[in-house]
């Protein structure tokens, strides 16, 4: 790739300016406050954008520092660049409220989209933190962040697992468990629901097993019941049927032995001859017979009454037999009533045990389905062990794979650091966190072990050995903002011959005027 045009419309103290640059080194000379760290910056934000962030660090954020002095509602620009032999347009507005984006090849007419990705394609996949980790370095500082460590895993990852380094094997690490995450709080929830079901059923189905036992209880109770009944039913009917065999046989018996006629004949008589001795004792004139008859008269008075009282008592068993039978009947008809009654019962309450029976067996299905749906905990539970060792088996290839690559990288560090040490540094081991360690024929450094114009040397080649690694498709340009205040004349001379040598694109921006002298005589033309 190669930068050909920078169109800053409004940007910063710019406006309306325009940079061109050539293949190989260009230089950038200005004095302090004259805008190159705002042009390296814009160069920045036309690939990647500006976002206004949010809160306390707002005011002091990209977007505020760049904000164009002259009418700060109209921020935009424009960069012309090249790739693969075609030559692209990108336009942009970065006020956040009209925020937008135009990209175009001019080369052939063809509209394209940023928010599709077809400029991180011809970035070759490097994202904004990819970007000013290696090939764009701020101004006195070539020390990486810790963004850098990770987009070297992610790179190694990807190619080890898919060949393709633009999949991001994080993000898949990152998919895969968002996925167990949502299949966790799945499981949570169902969980939480079967187990309230699985409560609320199961209540239901022992207080309805509680009633199938009471109503069984209750119908053989009322069978007990209703048998005792038919035994009281069958006692009074026993005695019934004696009771009237028995008055039959008294009124049989009464008529053979004394009709009724004559209790009423000899009652008659008994009064008659009563009255008329009574009667003649009174008239008579002779004394004797007169006692005599008057006591005759008493004599046929008081058998009177006794044949009376006599008819009273056979009259008397019969009128008690006749109440007996009575309250037998009554008792007959009450107990068939109620026996009647308790039938109805009995068959209501099987009605409702049969009900319940029923109600139970579609609980038991329920409890059974509840059962099923627990089981979904384990389902679930296996695809979230699967998850895991997935995720353990992309990052065990990952870091191996690393292991494997990390000699690569340790060696293209060293060569380059070789070269722009003029070869007292050729051997330098990085770890998976891009933590740097020097050897040396004395000891092994740590980076902050060594002079600062060393330690800014190491990063250096450390950005450019990576960024050689990130981008093996396609040459992209180095950016450099007073990249190289802290090195003395030696270490510049060895750095710019080899970005010479390089051959590739590189923007210095810089307040001194040593590197063009001494790009100059690298050149060996004169300055």
């Amino acid at each position: 790739m190669r930068i050909i045009e920078l169109q800053i419309k409004n940007f910063g103290k710019f406006r309306d300016k325009r940079l061109s640059f050539e293949e190989g080194i260009n230089i950038i000379y200005g004095e302090n406050e004259m805008g190159k760290s705002t042009i390296h910056s814009f160069i920045k934000g036309m690939f990647f954008g500006i976002e206004k962030q949010r809160g306390r660090i707002a005011k002091n954020d990209e977007y505020s520092l760049r904000q164009p002095w002259d009418n700060p509602n109209y921020f935009a620009g424009a960069l012309r660049f090249e790739n693969g032999g075609k030559i692209f347009r990108l336009e942009r507005n970065f006020e956040k409220r009209e925020k937008s984006v135009y990209f175009l090849c001019e080369t052939d007419g063809e509209e394209l989209s940023v928010a599709d990705g077809d400029l991180q394609v011809l970035l070759e996949g490097l994202n904004g933190s990819a970007f000013q980790n290696t090939i764009f370095i701020p101004q006195k500082s070539s020390e990486t962040e810790d963004g850098l460590a990770i987009e070297v895993q992610r790179f190694m990852g990807n190619m080890e697992n898919a060949g393709d380094s633009d999949i991001d094997i994080n993000a898949a690490i990152k998919y895969l468990m968002n996925q167990k995450k949502q299949l966790e709080s799945i499981k949570k929830e169902r969980l939480e629901k079967v187990a309230v079901k699985q409560r609320e059923v199961q209540i239901k189905y022992d207080y309805n097993e509680q009633e199938i036992i009471a109503s069984r209880e209750n119908i053989q109770e009322s069978k007990v019941q209703l048998q005792h009944m038919q035994d009281v039913k069958e006692r009074v009917e026993d005695e019934l049927a004696k009771l009237k065999d028995k008055e039959v046989q008294t009124t049989i018996e009464q008529s053979k032995e004394l009709p009724r006629g004559i209790f009423k004949e000899r009652a008659f008589l008994l009064a008659s001859g009563g009255a008329i001795s009574l009667g003649g004792g009174i008239f008579l004139p002779i004394l004797w017979l007169k006692v005599a008859m008057i006591v005759v008269g008493l004599l046929f008075i008081g058998l009177f009454f006794w044949w009376r009282g006599r008819k009273k008592d056979v009259a008397m068993p019969l009128s008690n037999e006749n109440t007996r039978e009575a309250v037998l009947c009554q008792q007959l008809e009450q107990i068939t009533t109620e026996i009647q009654k308790q039938n109805w019962n009995i068959e209501y309450a099987k009605t409702e045990w049969k009900e319940k029976l029923t109600i139970q067996g579609n609980l038991q299905e329920d409890l059974e389905e509840i059962a099923k749906q627990s089981n979904e905990k384990e389902q679930i539970n296996t695809e979230i062990e699967a998850i895991l060792l997935a995720v353990s088996e992309i990052k065990t290839v990952s870091e191996e794979f690393y292991k494997r690559t990390e000699k690569a990288l340790n060696q293209r560090v060293s060569t380059i650091l070789g070269e722009i040490t003029g070869g007292r540094y050729t051997n330098v081991f990085i770890d998976v966190d891009l933590q740097v360690k020097i050897n040396t024929p004395e000891k092994l450094l740590a980076i902050h072990q060594v002079s600062r114009g060393t330690m800014e040397q190491i990063y250096f080649a450390l950005r450019m050995a990576v960024a050689e690694m990130l981008c093996k498709g396609e040459v992209m340009p180095i950016i450099l903002d007073e990249t190289f205040a802290m090195y003395d004349e030696v270490r510049l001379t060895q750095t710019l011959r080899w970005l010479y040598k390089s051959k590739k694109q590189v923007i210095l921006f810089t307040c001194h005027k040593r590197e063009a002298e001494i790009l100059a005589k690298i050149k060996g033309v004169a300055y």
